[in-house]
């Protein structure tokens, strides 16, 4: 292999990947919390502070491993973010499922 072909492939710290921002992520996620806080009595899956309460919990972990960028992924990180993303889409579902048959 050709040294210059060499030094091309090694990675200086300016090219490392720097991340995706959590900020977006963490404001979405509080954004559906008060959305969910929001609805009408009749279409709440639960009681009105159960889901906001479960998600809250969910989300401050993550925030915690990764403040600012996920630069990093464990076990529990991934598990973390795949339960808030599942526990956001099911409460949704049931939403829709509530409001559907109110028509």
């Amino acid at each position: 292999m050709p040294a210059d072909r060499a030094v091309a492939r090694t990675r200086h710290p300016r090219h490392r990947r720097r991340g995706e921002a959590r900020l977006p992520a963490a404001v979405a996620t509080l954004v559906a919390i008060a959305l969910y806080l929001a609805l009408p009595e009749q279409l709440l899956v639960a009681p009105r502070f159960v889901v906001p309460a479960l998600e809250f919990l969910l989300l401050v972990p993550l925030i915690a491993i990764n403040p600012r960028r996920v630069t990093r992924q464990t076990r529990l990180s991934r598990v973390l973010s795949l339960s808030l993303v599942g526990v956001i889409g099911l409460t949704n579902l049931g939403h829709w499922g509530c409001s559907s048959t109110t028509w």
